[in-house]
């Protein structure tokens, strides 16, 4: 059944696709607050800053999905053997 578990796959390539995005647009936005507070435009440069962290946040939960459901690290590269004091 190569359709079922491919699925599972393009949804974290998506998700990390989206999560880079969202990273680049927040040092973009976090680049233009700066730009704004340089011109003395305090109040545009915080409300910017503010959407900026909001894109991290989104970004970083994205990326935490994706390599959730990409299986983070396989069998013998995840940590789960660490977790139950294994070793």
């Amino acid at each position: 059944m190569a359709g079922a578990s491919s699925r599972p796959e393009r949804l974290a390539d998506a998700l990390e696709m989206l999560g880079r995005g969202l990273v680049i647009a927040f040092m973009i936005v976090l680049l233009l607050a700066a730009v704004a507070l340089a011109i003395g435009n305090e109040v545009f440069a915080n409300q910017l800053a503010e959407r900026a962290y909001y894109m991290l946040v989104a970004g970083v939960v994205s990326l935490l999905a994706s390599t959730s459901l990409a299986g983070g690290g396989g069998e013998n590269g995840g940590s789960e053997g660490a977790t139950r004091g294994e070793g």
